[in-house]
């Protein structure tokens, strides 16, 4: 520890008081703001070692999302924040907001807890799929994983509603040990991230994309899990098909033949009575996309790429389409305020943790104040939480 009081005065690292504000992707300005402090007084304290008041050290905590005693370090603590991600950061041109940093944040936090409460065992499933890295045909790979999963096509595709379909996929991957969580984080920057471990692999989903968006998105972060990478996508990435980036160009070659896979394809396409070799007539394939897209709970890009991939439609027809579809404006779901608290819980912490932690509580392996303090959450809301996700 390197902090002093004097007065009312704290002495803190200049280091680390940088490191906070960065970690959270605040710049000066935004963050001299929030601390309610001069810019240059700022860059002082982070240039040098300083007496900083009692008031703004209290404030630091709020402000940088951090507990307090992190700030009485002398050094950073070391955060391993996945190269892949930084690459993603640089290639793109992205500067993440704090609801994303916020969100890798809690997301290694929720895969650290899994670990610490059940073990370093290694996941089967996981370890199984990453056997099919070395094949490079994607179609063949879905099948695999469509059959290890145990997917009934017929069952998940009866559910009218995408936030139906969605919870069936989630719930498929949890029940094989992967943690799904959806967080709050702008789509522009991320569509999802997933946080590989050979013990407890994670997923992470916006709660601001749609429920179709969020369908492909699982998937396709479930393509990186195979390939033993952390993965972290934004809305170019879904739609590259260039074999020059082959990761990319697989996963989502991947995810388009899991969610819809030939069979099940070509006979809703007979159900729909459409005619594949009138696709050359616009009103024909747009009528045929939106059935199908709505039937699959996946984007029309989706349908439109299987469709070009199974040689149901000509590469052509399939540019001259995507290129149109492109054009239009990206859906981007607009945040709504309070909203259902249970819901929210399982949500963000995911419907796997919250059960481990559950049971880890009933077997006496952590306390109730443990279990507090994992989910952040008051006592008297326990008890309707363990109810809730019973029938979640």
């Amino acid at each position: 520890m390197s902090s002093k009081l004097i007065g009312k005065t704290i002495s803190l690292s200049s280091k680390v008081l940088k490191w906070g504000r960065e970690s959270i992707g605040f710049d000066l300005l935004t963050a001299s703001k929030k601390l309610n402090v001069d810019v240059e007084q700022l860059k002082k304290w982070e240039s040098n070692d300083n007496n900083i008041p009692l008031s703004r050290f209290k404030l630091l905590s709020k402000v940088y999302k951090r507990p307090s005693a992190v700030f009485l370090l002398s050094e950073p603590p070391v955060e391993k924040f996945p190269s892949e991600f930084r690459k993603h950061v640089d290639e793109k041109r992205i500067e993440f907001t704090p609801d994303t940093y916020l969100s890798i944040r809690k997301a290694k936090r929720l895969q650290n807890i899994f670990i610490e409460i059940n073990g370093k065992e290694d996941n089967e499933f996981v370890k199984k799929i990453n056997t099919y890295s070395a094949y490079s045909d994607a179609e063949k790979v879905a099948e695999k994983v469509a059959s290890l999963l145990g997917i009934e096509y017929e069952e998940v595709l009866k559910h009218r509603d995408s936030f139906s379909q969605l919870k069936i996929w989630k719930k498929t991957l949890e029940e094989v040990g992967i943690l799904v969580v959806e967080l709050k984080f702008n789509t522009l920057e991320a569509r999802a991230f997933s946080l590989y471990s050979e013990v407890a692999p994670l997923i992470a989903l916006s709660t601001k994309d749609s429920p179709t968006a969020r369908i492909f998105s699982l998937m396709h972060e479930l393509s990186h899990l195979i390939f033993k990478t952390n993965g972290i996508d934004i809305e170019e990435d879904y739609v590259n098909y260039e074999k020059d980036n082959k990761l990319e160009y697989f996963c989502n070659r991947f995810a388009g033949a899991l969610l819809v896979p030939k069979k099940e394809l070509l006979n809703q396409i007979e159900k729909n009575n459409i005619n594949v070799n009138n696709f050359s007539n616009e009103e024909h394939l747009d009528s045929a996309l939106n059935a199908l897209s709505i039937k699959f709970k996946v984007s029309s890009q989706v349908i439109l790429r299987r469709l070009e991939t199974l040689s149901l439609l000509t590469f052509s027809t399939y540019l001259e389409k995507h290129k149109k579809l492109s054009s239009k404006t990206p859906f981007i779901k607009k945040p709504i305020e309070g909203g259902d608290y249970y819901l929210n819980i399982i949500k963000n912490n995911g419907a796997l943790l919250i059960s481990k932690l559950l049971e880890a509580q009933s077997e006496n392996k952590i306390t109730h104040s443990d279990l507090l303090n994992y989910l952040n959450m008051k006592s008297e809301n326990i008890d309707k939480l363990e109810t809730r996700i019973l029938h979640y």
